[in-house]
Parts: C-alpha cells; sequence; structure tokens
C-alpha cells in the first residue's frame, strides 16, 4: 500500500467515526494521519539531507579534480614551451654550427691548394 492510499484510508475512517459521532476513534486516525505525515516529513528530510550530503562529496572530489586538471594544463603548456624553446634553440645553433664546419671545410681546401703550390715550389727549386 502507498502513501496516498494509506492517507485515503485514514480519512475514510476519520470521515466514517465523525458520521458515527465516535469522537475518540477518530481523534485517534487523526492522530494516526498526522503520525503519518510526520513520518513522510521526516523522510523527506533524512532524504534532503543524504542527497546534500552526497552533493557536497561530490563537489569535493570534482574541486580536486578540477585542480589536478588545471595543475596538468599548466605542465604540458609548460613541457611544449620548454619544447618550443629547445627547437629554436637546437635550429640556431645548427645554422651557427652550419656556418662554422662550411667555413673550415673552405680553409681545409684553402690550405690543400696552399699546400699543393708549395709542393710545386719544392719541385722547381
Amino acid at each position: 500500500m502507498n502513501n496516498f492510499d494509506k492517507e485515503n484510508q485514514f480519512k475514510n475512517y476519520i470521515a466514517y467515526y465523525e458520521e458515527l459521532k465516535d469522537t475518540q476513534n477518530k481523534n485517534n486516525y487523526i492522530d494516526s494521519l498526522k503520525n503519518h505525515n510526520q513520518n513522510l516529513i521526516n523522510e523527506n528530510i533524512n532524504a534532503s539531507y543524504n542527497i546534500n550530503e552526497s552533493f557536497i562529496k561530490n563537489s569535493k572530489i570534482l574541486e580536486v579534480e578540477t585542480k589536478k586538471n588545471f595543475l596538468n594544463r599548466n605542465w604540458i603548456a609548460f613541457l611544449v614551451t620548454l619544447l618550443v624553446v629547445g627547437v629554436v634553440f637546437v635550429f640556431v645553433k645548427y645554422k651557427s654550427l652550419k656556418r662554422v664546419l662550411k667555413d673550415f671545410s673552405k680553409r681545409r681546401r684553402e690550405y690543400s691548394l696552399i699546400e699543393n703550390n708549395h709542393d710545386k715550389l719544392k719541385l722547381k727549386a
């Protein structure tokens, strides 16, 4: 029997005892109806309290997860920035290293030419 049926049953008994002019039983059923309604109110209060506790618990969990996500986002931004700076640094250093290697190759060729010319001069002399 659901709550609506229980309430209707109490009201029907109240009406029945009112017709019989039996105030004692009528008052008993009125008290029973009040008790039933009070129990429903208590159940609703307890359910609301449990829902609020669950909501607060989930809010705290969500807050912690949000902080973790924010921290992870900061780390990702830092690492991406570090990667970009590293790539730029390597690119700049590669260009300067390439230039140094070109200069070294050019000097080596020039040295080979000078050495060959020197050897030719030795043979003539």
